[in-house]
C-alpha cells in the first residue's frame, strides 16, 4: 500500500520508495511530539542500520496551520516535506479518492484488507494528535500507529532489535506494537475470554463475532413476518477454513457450527460440506466474501439486488426491503444528521419517551471514569441554571467492549446518565456508524456531506481517547456538532463541557 500512497509527482519520497528505503509518513500539528518523533525515529535508524526516510503528510482540514507547521519542520531541518503545498491536500485527496474507487466495486472492511487502513489514516488526518506510518519501499509492510504509541515503541528499541535484524524493521515493530497491546490486554480484567480470544487469533483485526449482527438480523426477520409487503426469506451459506469433510472437522467444529445452527430462525443448509469448493469460490471471488458476516440480496427473479446490503440492514432495517441501490438512494434522501439516523432501532422505551416529551438529549462517550463525572454533573447543572430537561446516554467507545461494560456499570451504579440494559446495543451503534459511512461510499459521496463530517468527528476522538458528547432535541430534528472537552449545546447556548 505504501506505494499507492505517493502520487506520480517527482519528489524525494517518490524516489526513496523506489530504492527501497524505509519511509515514516507522520502527521498532526502538536510541534513538541514531531520533534520528539524525528529524533527517537532518526537515533533509532541509526542504530538500526537502516535509511529511513521521514515524510511529513499535515493533517486533512487545516490548509493554513499545515503550512505554518511544514515551515517549522524544514526550517529546522526536522524532516522532508513537500515543497508545493497543494501535494498535502493531494496526499489526502488520494486516499478519500482510493475509499471511494473501492467501496464503488463493492469492497468493504471486512474483505478488502486495505480498507481499514485506509480508513485508519484518514481518521489521523482529523486529529490534532501526532501518528505515523512505517513501510519499505514498494513492499506490502506496512505499520500505523497513533503518536505516543510510536514514539513508547521507538524508545523500546532495544528491546526488539534482534527481531529487527531478523524479520526486517518494519515486521519487528508490527510485532512490538501487537505484544505491547497484548500485555496490556492480559493485565486487564475481563468479564469473558472472548476479546482475549480474538486478539490472539486476529492480533491486527477486530472482527465481530457472528452474533453481534446475527441479533440484529434476527430482529429485523422477525419483524418482517408480521409485515407482509416486507416478506423476504434468508439462507445460511456456512463458508468455513476448515474443509468440512477432512480429519480437521472434529467434534468442536461440528458443535459450533450446530450450536449456530440452531439458534437461527431461518432457512440454513444442511451441513457446511454440502457447499461444492467451486460455489465457495465464486461466493469468495464474486461476492467479495472474506471473514465477516455478508448479506447477498437477490430479487425474485434470482437478479443480484445487492452484493451486500448488511450496512442497508444495520440503518434502516425492513425499510431497507428490497436493498436495491434505488431504494439505498431513495432513503438517503429523506436523511439528515438526528438522532434517528444515528441511533434508529436502538431507540428504546427510555429513549422513545424522551424523544416524546420533547426533552434535549445528550449522547456521549468515552472510557475516561473521571471525565464522565465530571462532564456530567457539570452538564445536570448546567441545564438545571437554564431550565433545560436534559437527559443524557453513555454510548460508550467502539473497541473496548469489557471495559465499556464495567463504566456503564459503574455509571448506572452512580446514576450518572442513563445507559442501554443490553450490551449488545453499544457494539450495534459503532456498527451502524461504520455502516453509514460505508453506504455514503458506496454512493459516492465521501466528503463535503455533513452526515459524514460528524461521524468522522466522532470517530477520530473516538480513536484518540477524547471524551465526546452530541446534543440534539426529539429524534428528527437536526443535532449540534459533535464536540471533544470543548463548547456544548452551542445550538441552545447554555454550557461547556468540563476541560
Amino acid at each position: 500500500m505504501d506505494q499507492a500512497l505517493f502520487f506520480s509527482a517527482k519528489s524525494k519520497a517518490e524516489e526513496e520508495v523506489r530504492l527501497g528505503s524505509y519511509i515514516c509518513l507522520f502527521g498532526g500539528e502538536d510541534l513538541e511530539w514531531i520533534r520528539k518523533l524525528t529524533a527517537t525515529a532518526k537515533e533509532v535508524a541509526k542504530t538500526a542500520g537502516i535509511v529511513l526516510g521521514m515524510v511529513y503528510v499535515g493533517k486533512s482540514n487545516s490548509k493554513e496551520r499545515v503550512r505554518r507547521t511544514a515551515a517549522t519542520i524544514t526550517s529546522e531541518k526536522l524532516s522532508y516535506c513537500w515543497n508545493d503545498p497543494r501535494f498535502f491536500w493531494l496526499f489526502w485527496a488520494r486516499l478519500e479518492s482510493m475509499l471511494h474507487s473501492k467501496v464503488h466495486l463493492g469492497n468493504s472492511i471486512e474483505n478488502d484488507p486495505l480498507l481499514p487502513r485506509i480508513q485508519t489514516i484518514l481518521n489521523f488526518g482529523l486529529s490534532d494528535e501526532g501518528w505515523a506510518v512505517f513501510c519499505q519501499g514498494v513492499g506490502p509492510d506496512m505499520v500505523e500507529a497513533e503518536g505516543n504509541i510510536v514514539l513508547e515503541n521507538l524508545e523500546e528499541f532495544d528491546k526488539w532489535k534482534d527481531d529487527a535484524n531478523q524479520k526486517g524493521f518494519v515486521n519487528a515493530l508490527r510485532d512490538h506494537l501487537i505484544q505491547k497491546r497484548l500485555m496490556r490486554l492480559f493485565d486487564e480484567i475481563h468479564l469473558d475470554n472472548l476479546t482475549m480470544l480474538k486478539h490472539l487469533i486476529y492480533a491486527e483485526d477486530d472482527i465481530q463475532p457472528l452474533v453481534d449482527d446475527m441479533e440484529l438480523l434476527d430482529h429485523i426477520y422477525r419483524e418482517s413476518r408480521a409485515r407482509p409487503e416486507n416478506q423476504f426469506e434468508i439462507v445460511w451459506l456456512p463458508i468455513v477454513d476448515i474443509a468440512p469433510k477432512s480429519a480437521a472437522w472434529d467434534m468442536t467444529h461440528q458443535q459450533i457450527f450446530e450450536t449456530l445452527q440452531s439458534i437461527m430462525p431461518w432457512y440454513t443448509v444442511h451441513h457446511p460440506s454440502i457447499l461444492e469448493p467451486a460455489v465457495i469460490k465464486y461466493i469468495r471471488e464474486e461476492w467479495r466474501f472474506s471473514k465477516s458476516i455478508i448479506i447477498v440480496a437477490l430479487d425474485p427473479q434470482g437478479r443480484l439486488a445487492s452484493p451486500n446490503a448488511l450496512h442497508m440492514i444495520r440503518i434502516w432495517g425492513t425499510l431497507a426491503f428490497p436493498f436495491t441501490k434505488e431504494r439505498e438512494e431513495a432513503l438517503w434522501r429523506e436523511e439528515s444528521w438526528t438522532l434517528k439516523l444515528i441511533i434508529g432501532g436502538l431507540i428504546d422505551g427510555t429513549i422513545k419517551e424522551w424523544v416524546t416529551q420533547g426533552s434535549s438529549i445528550c449522547l456521549f462517550g468515552s472510557e475516561d471514569l473521571e471525565w464522565i463525572r465530571k462532564f456530567t454533573a457539570t452538564a445536570k447543572q448546567a441545564a438545571k441554571t437554564d431550565g433545560i430537561t436534559l437527559e443524557m446516554v453513555y454510548v460508550g467507545k467502539s473497541d473496548s467492549k469489557e471495559r465499556v461494560q464495567r463504566i456503564a456499570a459503574m455509571i448506572t451504579s452512580e446514576k450518572l446518565s442513563y445507559c442501554w440494559n443490553d450490551p449488545t446495543f453499544f457494539w450495534l451503534f459503532w456498527a451502524r456508524l461504520e455502516s453509514i459511512l460505508h453506504s455514503k461510499a458506496h454512493h459516492g459521496i465521501t466528503r463535503n456531506d455533513p452526515v459524514i463530517d460528524e461521524i468522522m468527528k466522532i470517530r477520530t476522538y473516538d480513536k484518540t481517547a477524547q471524551g465526546w458528547a452530541i446534543l440534539c432535541q426529539g429524534a428528527g430534528m437536526e443535532m449540534g456538532t459533535a464536540r471533544s472537552d470543548i463548547a456544548l449545546l452551542d445550538s441552545m447556548g447554555v454550557f461547556h463541557a468540563p476541560t
